[in-house]
């Protein structure tokens, strides 16, 4: 094998490496954009979801785990070779799940989940 050859092997296999966290080509899934931030009383995932309508949009959570799905528009789909969204995220800190709420607007998507209060303050006498 030549140099250039192992150099464009090493190249693919970095590229591959790069972009595993964006697509999943044998599943055919893209795996969006995430941005987590933690305050005093919740979590705040913000989702970048191009081409997908609220209607599209299945999300999932338990007490530490947030899943994403979102379907394409067909054309999209047909055009780029990828069928859906799909993103499993691992939450900061325990979270409600029954008390989250999510917003979906031009293609973002926003869930904010209340954080699980761990123990109770108890008062002394």
């Amino acid at each position: 094998m030549s140099d250039i050859d192992k150099m464009i092997r090493e190249f693919d296999a970095l590229i591959n490496y790069l972009t595993s966290d964006l697509y999943d080509p044998d599943r055919r899934e893209l795996k969006p954009l995430t941005h987590i931030i933690e305050t005093e009383d919740e979590v705040i995932v913000t989702v970048d979801l191009p081409c997908a309508t609220k209607n599209d949009i299945q999300i999932k959570s338990t007490e530490d785990t947030l899943t994403i799905k979102a379907s394409l528009n067909k054309e999209l789909s047909l055009i780029e070779k990828f069928d859906c969204y799909n993103k499993h995220i691992k939450l900061p800190t325990r979270v409600e799940p029954k008390e989250s709420k999510a917003y979906f607007n031009n293609g973002v998507l926003q869930v904010k989940l209340k954080k699980k209060l761990e123990g109770k303050e108890i008062r002394v006498e």
